[in-house]
Order: C-alpha cells, then sequence, then structure tokens
C-alpha cells in the first residue's frame, strides 16, 4: 500500500531516536535487501548460512518488510494521535511519495522501458494512467490518502475521521490484489474436468 509506508515514515522522523524505530527501520531494510537474492552480496552470504540456505524465493523476505512497515505505521499513528507529528512533516512525507512515484511514472513512461520490453518479447507496455488501470488506480489512492492523512491529522481523536482512515488503509492493502497474478495465470475452468482414467473407473462404478 502508499498509506502504510507513509505513516511507516512518519512514525520513524517523529521517533527515530527510540530504539524500537532503529531496530525496526533496519530490519526492514535488511529485508529489503535480503529480497533482491543474489543482487546483492548481502544475498550470497545469507546463502552460505547453515538452515537459512535451504529457504527458497528470497522474495518471501517482503514479509518481513511488510511487518517492519506495519510497526512503524502503528508507531506514526500513535505519534499523529499524541499530537507529535506537524503538519510540516506530513507534507514532507506525501511530497518526497508524491516525487518517488513521479521517478518511476517517467521511467515506465521512458522509450528505453519499451524498447527493453519488445526485446523480450513481451507486449508493448503502455504506462499512461487513463489506459492502464495498474498505473492509474495507485496514483488515485495516492492522492486519496494524502488528503486523508491531513484531514485525520488536524482532528486525530475524531471517530469519523479515524474510521475514514482505517477504510482508506484497507482499500489501499487491497488495491493490490486487483492487478495480482490471479488475472493473468489464473486456472482455467477446465482443469476441474476428470481425466479420462477418472471417468473410466466412474463409469465402472456406476455400472457395479
Amino acid at each position: 500500500g502508499l498509506l502504510a509506508p507513509a505513516l511507516a515514515a512518519v512514525g520513524f522522523a517523529a521517533s527515530r531516536r527510540e530504539a524500537v524505530s532503529v531496530f525496526w527501520l533496519c530490519a526492514g531494510a535488511a529485508a529489503f535487501l535480503l529480497a533482491l537474492g543474489d543482487q546483492t552480496p548481502l544475498g550470497h552470504l545469507i546463502y552460505r548460512l547453515p538452515v537459512v540456505s535451504k529457504f527458497r524465493a528470497p522474495a518471501r523476505h517482503l514479509f518481513e518488510l511488510a511487518f517492519a512497515i506495519s510497526v512503524l505505521a502503528g508507531i506514526g499513528a500513535r505519534a499523529v494521535l499524541r499530537r507529535g507529528v506537524t503538519k510540516r512533516l506530513i507534507l514532507i512525507t506525501v511530497g518526497a511519495i508524491g516525487l518517488a512515484m513521479t521517478v518511476g511514472f517517467l521511467v515506465l513512461s521512458s522509450r528505453k522501458l519499451s524498447q527493453y520490453v519488445l526485446a523480450k518479447g513481451m507486449a508493448e507496455f503502455d504506462a499512461l494512467p487513463w489506459s492502464n488501470p495498474a498505473v492509474g488506480v495507485p496514483i488515485l489512492i495516492f492522492l486519496a490518502a494524502a488528503a486523508v492523512l491531513l484531514y485525520w491529522h488536524g482532528k486525530p481523536d475524531s471517530p469519523p475521521r479515524r474510521a475514514l482512515l482505517l477504510f482508506l488503509l484497507a482499500t489501499d492493502l487491497a488495491s493490490f490484489g486487483w492487478f495480482s497474478d490471479w488475472r493473468d495465470f489464473s486456472p482455467r475452468k477446465e482443469v476441474l474436468n476428470p481425466p479420462a482414467a477418472a471417468e473410466e473407473y466412474r463409469d465402472l462404478l456406476r455400472g457395479g
């Protein structure tokens, strides 16, 4: 999601001198590096450790990253509720995430990436938000998250504002599933049909 990392950034900035915040920041950074597999020296080092080397997909370390972000986001929510976060910090955080998204959009729209996609034999990639929901929906959610975060920061004790924040957080996290692999790689309904051998035994059983 996008709202949870924003709250995590706010949480670390507001409590960067606390050991728990430093720990979870380091844990999240280490998990991210481990998720890159053999693209970093850390991945080669961990692969040589007993037991840990038996784990398969390095991308599973993203679970640890998500957990670290969740803890830091909780710290951020606590800091806002305790009035320990300024509006300026919220704006800086939102601006930084917006800048990162802009850079990512420019990379997706670059001609070099299009040439790379074509060279790999894949279909041409359309990065325009109004043509590609996988690009447009996150942008809309980010704009809504920024507005709701600022709105909640004004009166963090307000139940309606809390409910709105939780609703947007759930929508933000659920939006990942809209563009997940099930859309393109889910099994076809034909896999539910019994094989020919099973049909033969079924006919024998029915006949008996």
